[in-house]
């Protein structure tokens, strides 16, 4: 699989998982400021905060990175106008407006996944596949890996389809 295509295989590949798992986490329809249709979505409004959830993928914009991304958990008062820049810290057990990297909620660091075999962001958390052999397979255990991550922010936001 050439390298630039990796990205948008796994971006695929998890929209069919979702679809099964999680019916309710839809890709979007029309663009909102700063949510890329391609590689964004909408989990509905999480009981916590009343807020809207989405889901943004991040991919590193530096060519010699191709096939790493992050995921921003963005949270919308309006729906129509999130605000995706920058990054928001909760406080406590209180989350304001605005994007958290998904490492921060269900870890301690910054988290990018690597669909391909290249060097770590420094200070961040680096998933890797348990074999770069075959592409297939990194697809596989990123989708799993990514589907976990998001359980855990869907029940820490208390999100349910």
């Amino acid at each position: 699989m050439a390298r630039v295509s990796m990205f948008r295989a796994f971006i695929a590949a998890l929209r069919k998982r979702w679809r099964e798992q999680y019916p309710f986490i839809r890709p979007l329809k029309e663009g909102q400021v700063g949510l890329p249709i391609s590689s964004s979505f909408y989990a509905g409004i999480s009981r916590r905060t009343q807020m809207h959830v989405f889901l943004k993928f991040q991919p590193s914009a530096k060519v010699w990175e191709a096939g790493q991304f992050t995921l921003n958990v963005v949270l919308a008062l309006d729906p129509k106008e999130p605000r995706t820049w920058g990054y928001t810290e909760r406080v406590g057990d209180q989350f304001p407006e605005g994007p958290y990297r998904i490492g921060h909620l269900v870890g301690k660091k910054d988290k990018w996944w690597h669909l391909q075999l290249d060097k770590d962001h420094i200070g961040t958390q680096s998933w890797r596949p348990s074999s770069y052999a075959e592409p297939s397979l990194v697809l596989g255990e990123a989708v799993e890996d990514v589907t976990r991550d998001i359980t855990t922010v869907l029940k820490l936001l208390e999100i349910a389809g």
